[in-house]
């Protein structure tokens, strides 16, 4: 049986779904000077900010200890009170913020068709493969594999693009560093940080949480098997994925089992 996930597990989960949104949002066509679109990724910074100061409160109190609740009324938050406030927070307007995201993706491509990579993944590979992995902790496994594909992703296409024209996935990145990285490191930074923070905060590696010695065959085989179910549920070709998403897909899973 899988254990709860914890607040750190919650936060990391969201980050990986709101980070391989602003992916998609990167391969949409739309203006990013239409007002929606400047709203969407407005929301999807601060949401993206406060996933990681849950992350960064979490590493801090696993590196302290300091999980006690305050004694007082008049005694300040503790770390903890501190990021459980910000994660009630953060559920509903992620929420939100995906959803409206998908009407800027499009509908062929939309994450209320498809979702994510990161939960295909989860769909196509729970319970069967990580028995004991519950799906909130196994999407946060995903971030720092995701991430490592977001700054490769990023560096082919840094000479695509002019000078301060930041993508979507910088966007959310500079939020989340906190003004700590150059632009033209920013992609390079996160997945650094991604690394790091889910290591302090205590998200396991997707390998350990696997049944028996992870197969990468198997796995894609898993893979294959659930997108035809899924096109058969849904028309056909109107679920298959490009062969980028799914080489993306095959990526984000290699990465997060090297881990």
């Amino acid at each position: 049986i899988s254990s709860s996930p914890s607040m750190a597990h919650v936060a990391g989960a969201l980050l990986s779904v709101l980070l391989d949104t602003a992916r998609l949002l990167d391969t949409s066509n739309n203006s990013k000077e239409q007002p929606a679109y400047k709203s969407v990724i407005s929301e999807m910074k601060e949401v993206a900010s406060l996933c990681a100061s849950v992350l960064n409160l979490a590493a801090e109190l696993s590196n302290d200890n300091s999980r006690c609740n305050r004694e007082t009324a008049e005694d300040p938050p503790s770390s903890q009170d501190l990021a459980l406030q910000r994660l009630l927070e953060i559920i509903p307007r992620h929420s939100l913020v995906i959803e409206q995201s998908s009407y800027l993706i499009g509908e062929t491509s939309s994450v209320l068709i498809h979702g994510t990579l990161p939960q295909t993944l989860a769909n196509a590979l729970l319970p069967s493969h990580f028995p004991k992995c519950h799906l909130i902790t196994y999407l946060a496994c995903t971030l720092p594999g995701l991430c490592d594909v977001l700054a490769a992703s990023s560096h082919r296409k840094n000479c695509e693009k002019g000078l301060g024209n930041l993508t979507v996935v910088e966007e959310l990145a500079s939020s989340i560093l906190n003004g700590s990285s150059t632009e033209d490191n920013l992609s390079w930074e996160l997945s650094s940080w991604a690394s790091r923070i889910s290591t302090k905060a205590g998200i396991p590696t997707l390998a350990s949480l696997a049944f028996g010695a992870p197969d990468l065959k198997s796995l894609v085989g898993a893979l294959d098997s659930y997108e035809s179910l899924m096109a058969s549920f849904h028309g056909g070709c109107v679920f298959r994925r490009g062969a980028n998403e799914r080489w993306i897909l095959e990526d984000i899973l290699q990465k997060s089992l090297d881990r």
